[in-house]
């Protein structure tokens, strides 16, 4: 047995040789190799690592803009502008991580210079060599171009010829249709016209209309007269033209029934009913958590309806895929969240989900644009008392509109009295029965907002045209609530830190530099004086208040050195009160 084992031992110690000798060799052979792949590997760290911030589509919560000299044949008012809103580029849902955008109304076989800037700044950029690398070059036959960057490893761009956009032809019968056009609605409250006939319709349409508004999103609720004041705003559509309307079902109110919603059916069948492709619009205050009811509503109603429901209560990251019964998106998410803090940016990070998320399904979003949210209003078992941060919101909003390109927006709203976001006059269909109406619309005075629907102008044809209007008269707007935020008398309303205690002044002018000199504005309040230079086309400014408010007076002084326009018709400022709406005015002049 022991003669057995040494044997064995002598072969295993040989077989350890073996093996021991075969290793050397193998690494001899391969120390080569190895030492190769090493280097090739940590050369590819240093040469990604330069070229990319995160392989999942680097900055993907930073807007991509292409930037170049293309921009003013293109529309815009200057060239190599870090925010140009022409250049916003979007998610093409072919391959991972790729942006891109579509530039109309170039020269044709003019060579142009861009790149692409992350974030609306210089910071980061990315050029034809890597990030901060040279201009990239294109030209076009046709007068437009795709122009393209890959978010991720060596953010490669490119540049693809494509043909000239051309006028769509209507595929929608009968009545006003989306075509490929885009449109901007007014969300109408239906449940404040009980006193409302066909001319005061009338009324309000020509005003929203004379704006650039191409309809109303009527808002119904569950009160048996309200589809007779639908009928009569239909009748008084077909009497101005092409203005449209649709229905939106307030579900706060309607129940999920439908011979409740079929009440407001008869209107698709109006020549003036929104169309898309044919199919009726119908859309939704609410109503989450439903889609069983929406799918055999839609199957039911017998009228194909295009479903474009405001379902705020979801997440918006991939919103349309995961509730395909909807054909469209809206939100009545318009403001900066509540506890934001004084002057808080809205974030569009909703938006810009809500238009991926449409854009890969094929479907359309609906974007929301609101002036101002305050509301102090009571009712039998009921009561609300919040505001939101609104004082730059509508030329700040706007702008993002104009950048983002949605397919449709809602002003929201037309005349909402019991939320303060109304852009109509004050008229007779203020619901004055309902507890605290008058105190918010008319205390100490008539907190006029006539200002802000002239200050959409402006704005409704640059994003319908996408690009900015020709100014002829030189605009200033401005608007406030009449006492500080911490002095109230009674109940303060929740969020009431995020307001910000100043007049805010937005300008819109034909040059920077008129008559070869600048405007400066005057504020006056109460005695406490400032002043500042406008030096931008589009300009807004928030000026604080004083430590005692009275009077305000807004005042303009020209290139001259003169004052060429003073307005002290504003409502006086007070040291305290009970009322977080505003009071907006304007002054316009024709443009030197």
């Amino acid at each position: 047995m022991k003669k057995q084992v040494d044997v064995l031992d002598r072969n295993l110690n040989s077989s350890y040789s073996n093996v021991a000798n075969l290793k050397e060799e193998f690494i001899e052979m391969n120390n080569t190799r190895i030492l190769l792949l090493v280097f090739t590997l940590l050369y590819c760290i240093v040469i990604v690592s330069a070229r990319y911030n995160d392989p999942n589509c680097g900055w993907a919560d930073q807007p991509y803009r292409a930037v170049g000299d293309w921009a003013v044949d293109a529309g815009s008012s200057s060239n190599w502008n870090p925010t140009e809103p022409k250049g916003l580029m979007h998610d093409t849902n072919v391959q991972s991580c790729e942006y891109a955008v579509d530039i109309h109304g170039l020269q044709p076989n003019k060579l142009y210079y861009w790149k692409v800037t992350v974030g609306n700044t210089w910071d980061v950029q990315w050029g034809c060599d890597g990030r901060g690398g040279p201009d990239c070059k294109f030209s076009t036959s046709t007068g437009s171009i795709r122009l393209k960057i890959v978010g991720s490893f060596a953010y490669p761009l490119t540049a693809e010829v494509i043909n000239s956009p051309t006028n769509p032809t209507s595929t929608s019968s009968p009545g006003p249709s989306s075509g490929s056009s885009k449109k901007v609605f007014a969300h109408y409250m239906v449940g404040f016209a009980y006193p409302s006939d066909q001319n005061f319709f009338d009324g309000q349409i020509k005003r929203a209309k004379a704006a650039g508004i191409d309809g109303f999103a009527l808002n119904v609720g569950i009160d048996d007269w309200q589809p007779d004041r639908v009928a009569k705003a239909l009748a008084a559509a077909k009497n101005n033209g092409d203005f449209s309307m649709f229905i939106s079902f307030d579900m706060s109110s309607l129940t999920f029934n439908n011979g409740v919603l079929a009440r407001f059916h008869f209107a698709a069948s109006h020549p003036n009913y929104f169309r898309v492709n044919g199919r009726p619009l119908y859309s939704t205050f609410a109503g989450e958590h439903q889609d069983m009811f929406w799918s055999g509503w839609k199957a039911a109603s017998g009228l194909n309806p295009y479903f474009c429901p405001s379902w705020p209560n979801y997440s918006t990251a991939n919103l349309l895929q995961s509730h395909p019964v909807a054909d469209c998106i809206f939100t009545w998410n318009a403001w900066p969240a509540g506890n934001s803090g004084p002057g808080a940016h809205f974030d569009t990070t909703g938006d810009r989900n809500l238009l991926a998320s449409a854009k890969a399904t094929g479907k359309t979003y609906m974007a929301p644009l609101a002036p101002w949210f305050y509301t102090r209003v009571w009712g039998s078992g009921w009561n609300k008392n919040w505001i939101y941060g609104s004082e730059r919101l509508l030329p700040e909003r706007w702008q993002q509109i104009v950048s983002l390109q949605p397919d449709f927006v809602q002003i929201i709203t037309w005349n909402d009295y019991s939320e303060a976001s109304y852009v109509c006059s004050i008229s007779s269909d203020l619901p004055t029965d309902m507890g605290g109406i008058s105190d918010m619309i008319n205390t100490p005075q008539a907190m006029h907002h006539d200002a802000w629907l002239e200050l959409s102008k402006h704005y409704i044809q640059w994003y319908k045209n996408n690009a900015r209007p020709t100014v002829t008269r030189d605009q200033f707007y401005w608007w406030y609530r009449i006492h500080p935020k911490n002095n109230v008398n009674g109940d303060a309303p929740q969020y009431r830190n995020d307001a910000q205690d100043c007049v805010a002044i937005h300008s819109i002018i034909k040059s920077t530099k008129p008559n070869g000199g600048f405007y400066t504005v005057l504020v006056d309040l109460n005695g406490s004086k400032s002043s500042y230079r406008i030096t931008q086309l589009e300009q807004t400014e928030c000026i604080p208040y004083p430590s005692n408010p009275g009077y305000v007076t807004i005042s303009m002084v020209g290139p001259d050195g003169k004052t060429w326009w003073s307005e002290g018709k504003n409502a006086p400022q007070q040291n305290s009160g009970n009322n977080f709406n505003a009071f907006a005015n304007m002054h316009t002049f024709s443009s030197p």
